[in-house]
């Protein structure tokens, strides 16, 4: 059967035309997103909001970029996957809310609001994200957040 099928030259030249073509474009498009994650990751800022408990492996995470005033509040967990050779982390996100900062409703003001309403955790983590240009949030920001939050932590 596998003979038959290389000895059919021309349905075979097709398809590695079409491999070649897709790996090409594949290759470009793959450089074009680590381009664009490299730039964002240059210019985004995470910093610890108040005191810093000892367990950090679940908190929230404050997201503000552009030039909103908009912050939006996400829970995080991570986990450790274990392969036979390595070790792994994972990142789960869920969005809260959205709040507004201004000059009285600063992140450590957000972090106690947080903290009163939501009871799942006495002494969370709370990390800040600040990112200066607005660009789309769950498809760009958010990843590249939770990567870099990954690596802080």
């Amino acid at each position: 059967m596998y003979e038959h099928i290389l000895s059919d030259d021309q349905i075979m030249a097709e398809l590695e035309q079409i491999v070649e073509y897709a790996v090409d474009e594949m290759k470009t498009t793959i450089d074009d997103g680590a381009e664009i994650y490299e730039r964002i990751e240059k210019h985004m800022v995470i910093e610890p909001v108040g005191i810093m408990p000892l367990y950090k492996n679940e908190g929230y995470i404050f997201l503000c970029y552009g030039d909103h005033s908009e912050v939006r509040v996400y829970n995080y967990s991570v986990s450790l996957f274990e392969h036979k050779n390595a070790r792994y982390r994972g990142i789960k996100v869920d969005f809260v809310e959205s709040l507004e900062k201004n000059l009285a409703n600063t992140y450590e003001q957000i972090k106690i609001d947080v903290i009163r309403r939501i009871r799942t955790l006495p002494n969370p983590a709370v990390f800040k994200v600040e990112f200066p240009l607005d660009v789309p949030v769950n498809e760009t920001l958010l990843p590249v957040a939770k990567r870099m939050l990954v690596k802080y932590l």
